[in-house]
This record gives structure tokens, C-alpha cells and sequence, in this order.
């Protein structure tokens, strides 16, 4: 069971906000003093979005791990201090907005408390001085992508008013323990100055880098706009793609300019700076945040598939920080099918199971009436992808398998039979009909017709692959009730299913499984997930395999499903090990030939989804997970 902070329960400590109008896209300042007998301190806090504590003007801690108000998390942490009177100032940013799939709007808030040993010598309470953090455009709400939030407009010398004491908000007390370690601010990172033409410089970190903007520079009054990007077009950074907008604007003061931005994590490789004025650059760049992983020790004698390997494991750092990511450039969103691939290569690599536990637990903590996931968690948005509520289910018992977490298990038991209770109002002839209405996106993979048609009408249907979806997802609930205990009529109910999947949509003559009755296309991912739940035989899925490695008219499948062609391969006979190795070595090679230093989100890179494509995405990291189990990559410890 999850930990609440136990010093807040008997602590004076309230949530608090400063006295001005709430809004989104907000940022507040709250000081204060204590005095310590002590080189360290405890330091507790909550905030709602994020939080940035300076300590006698140094940066301490940051990030707050995003939840929902009714289970809010909160850190608890030790700092460093100094023997008697120390200030601290606590600047914390409020998003403020239900309409990204990256947040669950809240109330305002920050709840903090400072303990010396076993006494509180400093806490949040309506004495606590506040005030609007004029540095920041408050309320400006102009967006980055759907998923990230608000862009910032920073004044560096900008008027602001005087501190008044605070105003209480009425939000939860039981404030629980991050599970997840802190993530770490690196030094800068190295960056080279590819061209300079008038007043606009581009850099390049060499490699996919995520972490904070950080500069340092001398400049006469003015505005500078900074720009971000995973690759350069024409030797540029495009940072306008299609509605997204991935830039800043900083107002320079006169003479020395020094900015740490706590609050927005980017992921990029090139920066670009855009003066209107010559400015005398000390350094321009990024700080890595990055998770303290404990990696294995690993050992790959093939040098090809020991750089895919090391690349992968670079993606995954890149995706993880208080949470999966599906990518750090685009969205940073936790999505229930993008983690559990991501989990089941971070379980190999990494000797952590506390990353995937705490994602698991943010799908958990989310409320939704009709027992499906979100789309992200967490997001409050009404707008979800049906079939990867049926990816959690393995995936909880995947965390299962190699944690040994049984308690975690029982714990998420009555998540897992929502969703199955959900599915099986869908339930209609033996078949499951897929979901329609405007909140739906019957997504199953960025292939041709299988991609669910965003911002289409989505039809019911009795379609392939949600019904081995969840048919995969009945035999996972079994093998669950079988560990914990509990009534299983699961299996039963998956095999009747099976029946009615090779009777209504399986080609006697082509020796394939099809989409639906009013979609007869082939798919390589409908095909593997037909053999995987077992609507194939033995003999079926063997000859199905053969047609899916050869030459074929099936609908290919891309990165995001590449788990399970090659476990359906293995499925139909191990042989297949060969094949799968060298399609690896096929793909990612091209990638790396490409320049790549993390794995894209879809073979064609940046070109994917009209220029929108990640050069950086979690679920390609799945080499990692088979290295492992054909014994590729050794663990040496």
C-alpha cells in the first residue's frame, strides 16, 4: 500500500495561494526564514502543478510528480543548510487547465513544511508571504502541443509587488509519498555553436538531451526568442509544426543575464536563439534531468547490437522522469500500451521496479465512471483509446512477474475487472463491438487503417483486434485470479471468444485473419495477435507466421507493435529467433546510419505525421527486451 507523509499528519502546515484571482497558467512566490541547528534539513512539500525551492538563493529541489487532487503526492527530502537563520523562497507554477492530456486540473496550492531534526522550524500557514511572480506572463495560456501545456514569456527585470500574507485552500491533507526516487539536475551539458547569421545562433548538444534551459549571457535590454527542435530542416530549427509551437520569448535586462527555467522539461537536440540586439553568450544550453536508474551490467559482443542496445537504453532515460513518457519533445505522456513496452525493456536493463510500480498506480488513481482508462494519466480530458486499457492488464501483471509485488496485485484487482466489466458491455453475439462517440479514438497502431481515423466519426464494429486484445487481456485476468485467489471464469469466457474470432473473421482460403466483415484487409498485427490469444491453431499460426515474413500484401506494422509480430513469431516456432534479430539489425541500423542517438517513434522519422514524427519514443526500445532473451545482452553482475 502506498506511504503517506506521516510528519504532515501532526504538522501546522495548510495548503496555501497567494491573494489574486486564480487563474491558468499561473506562477506565485511564497518566502520565508528559519533558523537550523543543523548542516541539513527535512524538507516536505505538495504543490499544485509544480514547485521550485531555492535555499539562500540556491536551487534545492524541483518537480512536482504529477497526480490527481484526491491522492496528491508530495516529496519529502533532505537539503542542505546552514547554522542559523536561512531564507528560503519557493516559486511554484499552477497549470491549471483540463484540456491537456498531461494534467488533472486541481485547485491551486502549495503545502510545505521545514523540520529541523525532530522540530518543524518553518511551515505553509496564512502567515506565509505571497505574491504573483511578475518575472512570468501569468495567464497568457498559449499553447505548445495538446500534451505539454503553456509556453513561458519570461521578464527578467520586471516591476513587482509586495509580499501579503497568504489565503488557505481547501484541499486534500493525506498528502502520499512519492514512490519514485528524485530525479537528478545534471552540469551543463556541452553544446557547439553550428552558425551564427546577424543575431541568431543555433547550438547543437550532439546528441537527444532533455532536461532545462539554462543561459547565461550579457545583453542590453531586448526580446530574445528561443526554439527548440530534434533535428534542423535546411540547417534551421522549424519550431512551428502544423498547431504546435515550440518556443519561448525571454526578455533580456541590461548587462548579465543568468536563467534556469524550473519548470518546463524539454527534450530537443538544437536550440536556437533569435536576438534583436548582439548579446555576449557565456553558455546557452540544456541541464540533463535525468532518473538515477541503476543499470545492470551488461555485455554485447556484437558491436551493431551492443550500439542498438546502449541506444535503447539512452531512449529509455530520455522517457522516464516522474513517469513514463511516450516522448520528451513532443507530449511527455504517460499512455498505458507506450509504458508497458517501455516496462518490459526497463526490467531487463534497469534494476528499479519503483518507475513502473508509480506509472502503474497514476492509471489506478484515475476515477472514470465507466471503468475505462484515461488516454494519459493523469488527464482529466473525455477523450480515450479503448484498447490500451486492455494493454494495462498485462502489463500490471508483467510488474507482477518480475517484482514479486503480490500485495500491488491484490491492490489493483478492482482497477483491472473495471476495465473487463467495461469491455463486456460491448459484449454483443460472441464478439466485443468497438467503441464509438466523439470521446473514442479506436486507435490500435500508426499503420493504414488501423490508426483509428482521429477526429473521425468512430463506428461500431466487431473488429480483430480489439476482440484478441481482449481476449489476451481475460487469459492475464486468469492468471491473476490464479496468484491472488480470486473466482476465475475468465478463461472460459476468453476460449468461447476465440470461437467466434475463427468463425466470423478468419479467410479459409488465404489462411489469414481480417480485420471485419465490413473491413476484409490483412494485418500483420491483427494476424500475430490472432495467434497469441489462440484463435489460430498450431498448424494455422506456423503458415501464418511464413506469410508475415515473407512478401506479403498484409498491412505492415511499425514500431509501437513490433512486441507482438515478434512474440506471435515465437509463438508459431522458436526458430523464428533469426529472423527477428536480423529484422532488429534491418531497422535500427537505418537509424543509427541516420544519426540517430535515440530511437524514433516510427521508422520514418521526423517525416512522420506531417513533419511531427519523435526522433525519441519509448516503445522502441523494445531490442532490449528481446537481447535479453535470446541471451544477446549478458548481465556480468
Amino acid at each position: 500500500m502506498r506511504k503517506e507523509i506521516e510528519e504532515l499528519k501532526n504538522s501546522s502546515a495548510i495548503w496555501i495561494w497567494k491573494r489574486d484571482e486564480i487563474t491558468a497558467d499561473d506562477y506565485a512566490e511564497f518566502k520565508g526564514d528559519f533558523v537550523s541547528k543543523s548542516k541539513t534539513v527535512t524538507f516536505i512539500i505538495s504543490a499544485d502543478s509544480d514547485y521550485a525551492l531555492y535555499l539562500n538563493g540556491e536551487l534545492q529541489a524541483f518537480s512536482q510528480s504529477p497526480c490527481y487532487e484526491h491522492t496528491p503526492i508530495g516529496d519529502k527530502i533532505e537539503i542542505p543548510a546552514k547554522k542559523g537563520k536561512n531564507e528560503f523562497l519557493i516559486k511554484v507554477y499552477y497549470f491549471g487547465s483540463d484540456e491537456f492530456s498531461s494534467y488533472s486540473k486541481g485547485k491551486p496550492g502549495v503545502i510545505f513544511s521545514f523540520i529541523d531534526g525532530a522540530e518543524e522550524v518553518a511551515c505553509s500557514g496564512l502567515h506565509t508571504l505571497s505574491r504573483r511572480d511578475a518575472n512570468f506572463e501569468c495567464g497568457r495560456k498559449e499553447k505548445i502541443t495538446p500534451q505539454l501545456g503553456y509556453r513561458f514569456f519570461y521578464h527578467s527585470d520586471a516591476d513587482k509587488e509586495a509580499f501579503a500574507e497568504s489565503i488557505q485552500i481547501d484541499k486534500p491533507r493525506n498528502i502520499f509519498l512519492r514512490e519514485t526516487k528524485k530525479c537528478e539536475l545534471k552540469p551543463r551539458h556541452k553544446t557547439t555553436l553550428l552558425s551564427k547569421t546577424n543575431n541568431e545562433y543555433i547550438f547543437d548538444l550532439a546528441e537527444e538531451v532533455v532536461g532545462l534551459l539554462d543561459m547565461e549571457f550579457s545583453s542590453k535590454p531586448q526580446k530574445i526568442e528561443i526554439s527548440y527542435a530534434e533535428h534542423l530542416v535546411d540547417n534551421d530549427v522549424v519550431h512551428v509544426v502544423g498547431a504546435r509551437n515550440f518556443s519561448f520569448e525571454y526578455y533580456a535586462k541590461n548587462g548579465k543575464n543568468e536563467f534556469l527555467m524550473p519548470f518546463r522539461r524539454l527534450g530537443l537536440r538544437y536550440l536556437k536563439i533569435k536576438a534583436e540586439k548582439p548579446i555576449k553568450i557565456k553558455y546557452i544550453g540544456i541541464r540533463e534531468v535525468l532518473y538515477p536508474f541503476e543499470k545492470k551490467n551488461i555485455v554485447i559482443d556484437d558491436p551493431l547490437r551492443k550500439k542498438i542496445y546502449d541506444t535503447c537504453v539512452r531512449t529509455l532515460e530520455c522517457c522516464f522522469h516522474e513517469h513514463y513518457e511516450d516522448c520528451p519533445w513532443r507530449e511527455q505522456c504517460l499512455y498505458a500500451l507506450d509504458s508497458r513496452i517501455q516496462m518490459l525493456a526497463g526490467y531487463q536493463c534497469f534494476s528499479s521496479f519503483e518507475p513502473a510500480k508509480s506509472s502503474l498506480r497514476l492509471f489506478m488513481d484515475d476515477r472514470r465512471k465507466d471503468g475505462l482508462l484515461p488516454i494519459c494519466a493523469p488527464a482529466d480530458i473525455d477523450f480515450l483509446i479503448p484498447s490500451f486499457s486492455l494493454h494495462y492488464i498485462p502489463a500490471v501483471f508483467e510488474y507482477y512477474k518480475y517484482s514479486g509485488d503480490k500485495e500491488f496485485l491484490v491492490e489493483s484487482f478492482p482497477k483491472l475487472k473495471g476495465i473487463i466489466d467495461a469491455f463486456f458491455k460491448q459484449y454483443d453475439g460472441g464478439l466485443l463491438k468497438s467503441f464509438s462517440g466523439p470521446n473514442h479514438w479506436n486507435f490500435y497502431e500508426w499503420s493504414s487503417g488501423l490508426d483509428g481515423g482521429l477526429g473521425q466519426e468512430q463506428k461500431e464494429r466487431k473488429d480483430l483486434i480489439l476482440n484478441c486484445l481482449f481476449v489476451l487481456a481475460l487469459k492475464e485476468m486468469s492468471k491473476i485470479c490464479e496468484e491472488i485467489g480470486e473466482k476465475d471464469n475468465y478463461s472460459l469466457y476468453a476460449s468461447t471468444i476465440n470461437t467466434f474470432i475463427k468463425s466470423n473473421l478468419y479467410d479459409q482460403s488465404k489462411g489469414l485473419f481480417f480485420m471485419s466483415k465490413e473491413d476484409r484487409s490483412f494485418s500483420i498485427l491483427g494476424n500475430s495477435l490472432a495467434i497469441l490469444c489462440g484463435a489460430a491453431t498450431q498448424k494455422e499460426a506456423t503458415r501464418i507466421a511464413e506469410i508475415m515474413k515473407g512478401e506479403n500484401e498484409l498491412t505492415p506494422i511499425s514500431l509501437s507493435m513490433k512486441l507482438f509480430e515478434f512474440d506471435a513469431l515465437l509463438c508459431a516456432d522458436p526458430n523464428n529467433k533469426e529472423w527477428i534479430l536480423n529484422d532488429i539489425d534491418r531497422v535500427y541500423k537505418k537509424m543509427l546510419d541516420d544519426g540517430a542517438t535515440t530511437f524514433y517513434e516510427t521508422e520514418e522519422g521526423w517525416k512522420a505525421f506531417d513533419d511531427a514524427g519523435s526522433l525519441c519514443h519509448g516503445w522502441s526500445a523494445i531490442p532490449i527486451y528481446y537481447y535479453h532473451l535470446f541471451g544477446i545482452a549478458k548481465n556480468t553482475k
